[in-house]
């Protein structure tokens, strides 16, 4: 019995700490990200380092982001970051290394999730990556 009081309390504990910190209704229209590196059509060389970096930005708390990195072509996701992020801001920095035989149109996508519900922001372009 005391187990389950335990686990009880800490389910509690954790759905409390999902949830919003303010009263601010969901509105994907006031998430700002700006992505700062790659930039939309830049060209890049197969073995290239392509720096990944954005800064989001809400009145409210988000829940989390996703950075994704698609083969336009293939559909195939060739980077993929997730993070579970609890604040009204975050900066995100990270890198990819094209790897391509021949030449690929990338789509970058962020997601911004500002809450449990599905409630979202998004931002897409593209970028190429030559093979040599």
């Amino acid at each position: 019995m005391k187990n389950l009081m335990i686990a009880g309390l800490g389910a509690l504990l954790l759905l409390s700490a999902c949830q919003k910190n303010n009263d601010i209704a969901p509105d994907p229209a006031k998430v700002s990200m700006t992505i700062t590196s790659p930039l939309p059509g830049q060209v890049f060389r197969s073995g290239d380092t392509v720096r990944l970096k954005a800064m989001v930005r809400y009145p409210g708390q988000l829940h989390g982001y996703e950075l994704m990195l698609t083969d336009s072509l293939s559909g195939i996701v060739v980077h993929d970051l997730a993070q579970h992020v609890h604040a009204d801001s975050f900066d995100i920095e990270d890198q990819w290394i094209c790897a391509a035989s021949g030449p690929s149109v990338i789509r970058l996508s962020l997601i911004a999730s500002i809450d449990h519900d599905g409630d979202q922001a998004r931002q897409d372009f593209s970028f190429t990556v030559n093979p040599h």
